[in-house]
């Protein structure tokens, strides 16, 4: 697809969390022709992973600005830490989710969604209510089920989607125009 301006994988760039298999990923991203992000998942999270990961793809919790948009990456591994309150990072969050200049909209990208039981079950309400307060965010990308689907929350319209795993031969293709969002399933 040759007007793909950039791909984000929702983590799990590994199973084990070790260097060899984080360096075939990025070998194989390498080929593509448009930039990546990459977001850290449940098993990049084992072993040696976070080093690993951090040195090859960056921090953990990070956000960029693209076109106007505020792209929020951030960790939502919560099991990995024991739920111990402290991941996601609602503080983070709603720090880069305040409004500044030139930002136009926010999305944000993590891992495993709120409705999993690998989420820190504390942090559910903060999570969705510092969303649901947050003007302009567009929407909510999740991956870790491997399995396409959609939620959201009574009295919310932002949508939370779960993209399906590329091992199933299937991505999300996601449009933003005129500061309006819309996805569509692609299968390979």
């Amino acid at each position: 697809m040759p007007d793909i301006e950039f791909v984000a994988i929702a983590g799990d760039l590994s199973e084990f969390g070790v260097l060899q298999e984080m360096e075939w990923v990025a070998k194989e991203l390498k080929k593509m022709k448009a930039p990546y992000v990459a977001i850290i998942g449940n098993h990049d999270l084992v072993n040696k992973g976070p080093a690993v990961f951090k040195r090859m793809f960056g921090a953990l919790n990070y956000s960029f600005i693209y076109r106007g948009i505020k792209f929020v990456c951030h960790d939502t591994n919560g099991r990995e830490y024991d739920f111990n309150g402290s991941i996601p990072d609602i503080g983070w969050l709603a720090k880069e989710l305040q409004p500044e200049a030139g930002v136009t909209g926010y999305v944000a990208i993590s891992h495993v969604p709120p409705n999993s039981e690998d989420y820190d079950p504390k942090l559910v309400t903060p999570y969705h209510t510092l969303f649901d307060k947050t003007p302009g965010l567009l929407a909510s990308f999740h991956a870790h089920t491997h399995t396409y689907s959609e939620f959201g929350y009574p009295s919310s319209t932002l949508p939370y989607v779960i993209t399906a795993t590329a091992g199933a031969s299937e991505f999300l293709l996601v449009k933003i125009i005129n500061n309006k969002i819309s996805y569509e399933r692609i299968f390979f």
